[in-house]
């Protein structure tokens, strides 16, 4: 059955609100969008990146959420790479609880939410797309006097049958619509909606079907060749004003989408707890004595720098969860990488506005300008954070020093 057959009156009154080609979607580099942040209403923000490496994109991350000086309700990744094997505290963010779902039986992939840590969340286990090839994640989440929130994240890849997966997408959300509860979806689907074809079209008629419309129309990715929008944020809430957006960022090559909403209902918070990592001067003689013990043979076997650098990661993580115990803490609430000082920043906003000249007008000039930009700013990055877990707690001078320094994400306590 065509999907056009199915969509009933109310569902056409979504399409004539929400129409797609008429979204007051824009883009804005990350010091716009802090200043149109100020000038809107919302009841909550969301964010997504295809991240394409949560471990290797973390300290981008974290620049940019600096220098957007927001605090996001929720924020999704997808292409987390994430395996059982990584280690997970390297990649919290302060005043954050990380879920997450690796992809299993094949590498890469992967999806994980950062759900603000004064939230009441559960895991749906029950809500997924059953492909055998997308990755995704759903967790609810309590809010006061009014209907539960569902908020979710999936990765599509690009060799994923496409019939298969319209068909699981259209059942999990007839699943959420039976829940009667308020959804936001957030994803890279990698179909892009900036095409005129059976494809596209299929795909937003199944998502106006069962009362679901996307948020964003303006290209999300861009290579030397091509521009295309696959990323989006889909939601079922037809009765908020909400405002979306597409940050020139270049953490990877798709770029990082927004969503602002107002709605009265406000989110329950109540502090939640998670586990740390516990350093002290045993502990890390421990670790420092397990790592001086491997051969690290199965790093210099390996025939390319990023499959070195996993395995390396791998393990280090090893050797840290063998020797350094866990405790029980409070969430953090505030960010503290103080590593990223004024100066920093202020070079992360030269470095976006070089960006934003670059891909408007691509010459050699501009790229020889702004790649030199970015390379000095890495460089000064990572020599600042370098300083600043070095100095920590007095480990300047201490002989494990170069172990602490490896896992830069262990909270100290």
């Amino acid at each position: 059955m065509d999907f056009n057959d199915i969509i009933n009156e109310r569902n056409c009154k979504v399409l004539e609100q929400h129409c797609f080609e008429k979204l007051n979607c824009k883009h804005y580099t990350p010091d716009e969008l802090k200043a149109i942040i100020l000038s809107i209403h919302y009841s909550y923000s969301l964010l997504h990146l295809n991240i394409r490496s949560l471990n290797r994109h973390h300290d981008d991350l974290l620049s940019l959420l600096a220098n957007i000086d927001h605090r996001f309700n929720v924020i999704g990744r997808s292409e987390t790479w994430i395996n059982e094997r990584s280690y997970l505290n390297t990649l919290n963010l302060d005043g954050y609880a990380l879920y997450n779902r690796n992809r299993s039986g094949r590498p890469g992939g992967g999806v994980c939410l950062y759900v603000n840590s004064l939230y009441s969340v559960c895991v749906c286990d029950d809500l997924f797309i059953d492909d055998g090839y997308s990755d995704s994640l759903f967790v609810e989440i309590n809010v006061n006097n009014g209907k539960n929130l569902i908020l979710g994240v999936i990765y599509r890849p690009p060799d994923c049958d496409i019939n298969s997966f319209k068909n699981k997408l259209d059942e999990l959300l007839n699943c959420i619509n039976k829940t009667n509860k308020n959804c936001y979806i957030l994803g890279d689907f990698n179909i892009d909606l900036a095409k005129e074809n059976s494809l596209k079209n299929d795909f937003i008629n199944a998502l106006y079907a069962s009362s679901f419309f996307p948020t964003i129309n303006i290209y999300t990715r861009e290579t030397e060749s091509s521009k295309s929008v696959i990323d989006n944020i889909i939601m079922n809430i037809h009765n908020a004003c909400f405002d979306s957006g597409v940050i020139l960022s270049d953490i990877t090559d798709h770029f990082p989408i927004v969503l602002f909403i107002d709605i009265a209902k406000k989110i329950n918070e109540v502090p939640l707890k998670t586990k740390v990592k516990v350093l002290n001067e045993k502990n890390l003689m421990n670790l420092s004595e397990n790592l001086r013990d491997k051969t690290w043979d199965s790093v210099y076997s390996c025939k390319s720098p990023d499959a070195a650098y996993n395995v390396l990661i791998e393990e280090i993580t090893d050797s840290i969860n063998s020797t350094i115990p866990e405790k029980i803490t409070k969430c953090a609430v505030g960010d503290q990488k103080v590593w990223l000082t004024r100066g920093i920043l202020k070079s992360v906003k030269k470095k976006n506005t070089l960006y934003k000249r670059y891909i408007q007008n691509s010459t050699d000039e501009n790229k020889e300008e702004y790649t030199k930009h970015k390379n000095k700013l890495t460089h000064v990055i990572r020599i600042s954070k370098r300083k600043h877990y070095s100095e920590e707690e007095g480990l300047l001078h201490h002989p494990y020093n170069s172990a602490r320094l490896v896992d830069n994400g262990l909270p100290v306590t």
